[in-house]
C-alpha cells in the first residue's frame, strides 16, 4: 500500500467527524502512530492534513517540526516551530525543536538561547540541561579552534608529523605499508577492519599525507573519460557504513583500472565504522588516482563531524590530532565530477542562479568550510523539487529547484542528466525532472533504522543510459559489547537504544552513553594504578606502563606493593604523571550528577568494596578495589521485552545502570548505580591481613564517599603533533 493510499484511507475514516476540529486531532493521533512506527513521511502528511484542518494548535506544528527533524529536513523543522511558538509562546517543546534545527545548522548561539529557556523552564530536566551542556562546550571548542587556527596556506597539518618517529610496535599484526599502496595492502585492510582491528597510526598517517597531496592537485570540478565499451559505477552516500561498502564491492567488483568508481560524497558520521570507510576509499583513490574518484559532501565538515560523530570516532580510534588532519584533508576534496562532458555528478545539487557556468564552478574555491551561501553552498546542499522555479530549503541551506531549473542547466551546458545524492531513497535511487536528475543514496538502512535499500549506478562509455542496482543491508558488528547479555540481547538491546527517542520527549524511553576504554588487567594489588593507566590511555594520552606509575607511587610513599587507599593520593599520581589531566577527589555523585558528568566526557574513578565475580559487595567492608565508570544506560522499560534473560531485564528496565571496567576483567561490567555507591559506602575497616600495606586511615575514611572526576583540558596542537 502506497503511502497516497495510506492517507486517503485515514482521511476517508475521519470524514464522519463533523468537528473539524475533533477531526484534527484523530488525525494527528494517526499520525503520531505513523511517526512512533518511523513512517515519517506518511506522519508528516497527517499532520499537514491535520493542520489544513485546524491551524492554530501549536501542538500540530510541534510534532511535524520533529518529524522534520528525524528526515533532516532542519529549515523545515525550523519554520513548524517558530509557528508553534508563536500561536504558543510558552510551548516548551517549540523551544526544544527549535534549538535542535539551529544546532543541526550550525546556528549555536541562537541553539544556545532556547536551550537555555527550556532549562529555565524545567530545572529538574537533566535532559535540558545536558543539550544547553553540550551546545555550550561545543561553542567554546569551536571558539578555541578559531582562535588558534592557522591558514592551510601558511602552515599545514601535515608539516607536523613525521611519520619516521612514529614505531611499529611487535605485536601489531595489521597490513604494512612500507612503499606504495599495493591490491594485496587494500585486501589485508579491509579484512582486518573486518575483524574490527586497526590501521597501525603510522600507515593510517602514511595514507593520510599522500591523500592530502593528491587531493590538494586536483580541480574543484574533475573531469572523467570514460572510454566506449568500459563500466564506471557511481555510489551515492556511506555515512560510515563500511560493512554495506564491502557489500558493494561484493556485488559489483573491487574498484581496479577496469572497475572505475566514483563516490559522491557523506563518506562519513552517522555510522559507526566512517574510519574503516574513509581509509577504505583513500587507500582506493591512492591505488587508482586515475580510476577512484571521491566528491565533498555536506558531511565532510567541521561542524558536521563535531556533531554526527566522526571527529569523536576518530579520537577513540586514533588522536585529536588526527582529526584536525581529516578537516584539512576534507577542505581539498573536488565538489564535482563531469563524466564524458554529459553527466554533471556533485553530492547535492543545483543553484539558485541560473546564470552559474562550469568555469563559475571551475573558479570556486573549495579549500574552506562550507559557507552558508553560493556555489559551493548549493553544490553539497541542494534538492530536488517536483514543482518549477525554486523554494527555499526544507534543510534550512541552499536551495529546492525545479524541473525547468535542471533541463535548463542541462540543455546550457550539453548534459544528458544530472547525479546527485543527500537524500534517503526507499530503492536506495529516484529519478526526478523526466530523468534528468538522479538521487542515489548508497547506505542502506539508514542509521540502522530507516529500512531503506540502497542502491549504485552503472553507465557504459558508449551507452549513458544509466542501470540501477539496488541492495539491502548487511549485518555489522555491535559497536557497544555487553558481555553479560548473549550476543542476540545484545543486538536487540543496541537496536532498542537506537530507536527510542534521547530527548526530553522521551517519556522514559532509553538514554545511554558509552566511551571506548581498552582494560588493563593488573598484576597484583594495582587496581588503582592501572585505573588511572586507562584513563590517560582513554584520552589518547602519552603512554606510561604500570611500573613505572608504581615506582612514582613508591617514591612519593603512596604504596608498597601497588595498592592504593587514599583517593587524594591517586588523584596526586595522575596529575604529576600526565599534567594536562585535570582530576578532582569529590564525593560520590548523584544518579543525574553521574550522567551529567560522563555526558561532559568525564571519566570516574570509583573505589568499591569487592566481592564475588569482583562485583560491588557490602559484605565484609575491607575489599577494596577501583573501577573505572566509562557509560551509562537509564532505565529502559522496553528491555523487558526484548532480553531473554529476564532477570537482566527486569533489573535493567528499573533502575539507573553503570559501564565500568577494572583491572580484575577484560570484560565490561554493568552494575546497577545504586548498588555501586552503597559498596562504596560500606568500606569502612582495612583488613589485618595487609599490614604492610600503605594505609592512611584504617577506618578507609580516605575511600569512602570519596571518587576522582577525571578530565582532560589540553592544547590538543601541542600534545597531538607528531615529532
Amino acid at each position: 500500500m502506497t503511502s497516497e493510499h495510506v492517507v486517503s484511507t485515514i482521511l476517508e475514516n475521519v470524514d464522519g467527524i463533523t468537528n473539524l476540529a475533533q477531526r484534527a486531532l484523530k488525525i494527528k493521533d494517526e499520525a503520531n502512530q505513523f511517526f512512533h512506527d518511523q513512517a515519517y513521511d506518511v506522519a508528516i502528511e497527517l499532520y499537514t492534513k491535520a493542520i489544513e484542518l485546524d491551524d492554530q494548535q501549536a501542538l500540530f506544528y510541534g510534532n511535524r517540526s520533529m518529524a522534520y527533524l528525524k528526515k533532516e529536513l532542519y529549515g523545515s523543522a525550523l519554520e513548524d516551530a517558530n509557528v508553534a511558538l508563536k500561536l504558543d509562546p510558552g510551548y516548551t517543546k517549540g523551544y526544544y525543536r527549535r534549538a535542535t534545527a539551529y544546532m543541526a545548522l550550525g546556528k549555536l548561539k541562537l541553539a544556545l538561547k532556547d536551550y537555555d529557556t527550556v532549562r529555565k523552564t524545567l530545572p529538574n530536566n537533566t535532559d535540558a540541561k545536558r543539550k544547553y551542556d553540550e551546545c555550550q562546550k561545543l561553542m567554546r571548542k569551536i571558539a578555541f579552534e578559531k582562535a588558534i587556527s592557522v591558514d592551510h596556506d601558511k602552515r599545514s597539518i601535515a608539516e607536523s608529523i613525521n611519520i619516521d618517529t612514529i614505531e611499529v610496535e611487535a605485536t601489531y599484526d595489521g597490513p604494512i605499508l612500507e612503499d606504495d599502496i599495493t591490491l594485496e595492502f587494500m585486501k589485508q585492510l579491509i579484512e582486518t577492519f573486518k575483524a574490527e582491528k586497526k590501521l597501525h597510526r603510522k600507515y593510517a598517517y602514511k595514507i593520510l599525507l599522500e591523500i592530502r597531496r593528491m587531493f590538494g592537485e586536483l580541480p574543484t570540478l574533475v573531469e572523467i573519460t570514460v572510454p566506449p565499451g568500459k563500466k564506471f559505477t557511481i555510489c551515492g552516500d556511506i555515512h560510515g557504513q563500511f560493512y554495506d561498502l564491502c557489500n558493494v564491492f561484493d556485488l559489483n567488483g573491487l574498484p581496479s583500472e577496469t572497475n572505475p568508481y566514483l563516490f559522491n560524497g557523506d563518506f562519513v558520521d552517522r555510522g559507526s565504522f566512517s574510519v574503516e570507510t574513509i581509509f577504505t576509499l583513500f587507500g582506493f583513490k591512492l591505488l587508482y588516482p586515475e580510476h577512484f574518484f571521491m566528491s565533498r559532501g555536506n558531511h565532510e565538515s567541521d561542524v558536521m563531524n563535531k556533531m554526527y560523530g566522526f571527529e569523536g570516532e576518530v579520537k577513540s580510534k586514533y588522536t585529536s590530532h588526527m582529526a584536525d588532519f581529516f578537516t584539512e584533508i576534507f577542505d581539498y576534496l573536488p565538489l564535482c565530477h563531469l563524466i564524458n562532458n554529459k553527466i554533471f555528478v556533485c553530492h547535492g545539487g543545483l543553484f539558485k542562479d541560473d546564470n552559474v557556468t562550469m568555469n563559475d564552478i571551475k573558479k570556486t574555491n573549495r579549500v574552506r568550510q562550507p559557507p552558508d551561501d553560493g556555489i559551493m553552498c548549493d553544490l553539497l546542499w541542494s534538492d530536488p523539487q517536483d514543482i518549477d522555479g525554486r523554494s527555499a530549503s526544507k534543510r534550512g541551506v541552499g536551495c529546492q529547484f525545479g524541473p525547468d531549473v535542471t533541463h535548463k542547466f542541462c540543455e546550457a551546458n550539453g548534459l544528458d542528466y544530472v547525479i546527485r545524492s543527500h537524500e534517503v531513497k526507499p530503492e536506495g535511487y529516484e529519478l526526478h525532472h523526466d530523468g534528468k536528475c538522479i538521487t542515489v543514496f548508497s547506505a542502506p538502512n539508514y542509521c540502522d533504522t530507516m529500512g531503506n535499500k540502497g542502491a549504485f549506478i552503472t553507465i557504459r562509455g558508449d551507452n549513458l543510459t544509466p542501470r540501477f542496482t539496488s541492495f539491502t543491508a548487511v549485518d555489522h558488528p555491535s559497536v557497544t559489547v555487553l558481555p553479560t547479555l548473549s550476543p542476540l540481547a545484545q543486538r536487540r538491546i543496541l537496536s532498542v537504544l537506537n530507536d527510542c527517542p534521547k530527548n526530553m520527549e522521551s517519556g522514559g524511553g532509553a538514554v545511554a552513553f558509552i566511551r571506548n576504554v581498552e582494560p588493563i588487567l593488573q598484576n597484583g594489588p594495582q587496581c588503582g594504578l592501572v585505573a588511572v593507566q586507562m584513563v590517560a590511555q582513554a584520552y589518547g594520552l602519552p603512554v606510561r606502563n604500570v611500573d613505572e606509575i608504581f615506582q612514582y607511587a613508591k617514591k612519593k610513599g603512596y604504596t608498597n606493593h601497588g595498592e592504593m587507599f587514599s583517593a587524594d593520593w591517586l588523584a596526586d599520581i595522575a596529575v604529576s604523571l600526565w599534567p594536562m589531566l585535570d582530576v578532582a577527589v569529590e564525593n560520590i555523585p548523584s544518579t543525574a550528577q553521574m550522567e551529567h558528568l560522563v555526558q561532559e566526557n568525564a571519566l570516574l574513578l570509583i573505589p568499591y568494596d569487592c566481592g564475588k565475580n569482583h562485583q560491588p559487595s557490602n559484605r565484609e567492608g575491607r575489599n577494596a578495589h577501583w573501577c573505572l565508570v566509562i557509560g551509562f544506560l537509564c532505565p529502559v522499560k522496553e528491555l523487558e521485552t526484548i532480553i531473554w534473560n529476564r532477570a537482566i531485564a527486569h533489573t535493567c528496565s528499573k533502575a539507573t545502570h553503570v559501564f565500568c571496567i577494572h583491572g580484575k576483567s577484560r570484560h565490561l561490567a554493568v552494575w546497577n548505580y545504586s548498588q555501586l555507591v552503597a559498596s562504596n559506602f560500606n568500606l569502612h575497616e582495612a583488613s589485618t591481613k595487609v599490614i604492610d600495606y600503605v594505609i592512611p586511615s584504617s577506618d578507609l575514611s580516605t575511600l569512602r564517599n570519596r571518587c576522582l572526576v577525571v578530565r582532560c583540558h589540553r592544547d590538543i596542537t601541542a600534545f597531538n603533533a607528531i615529532s
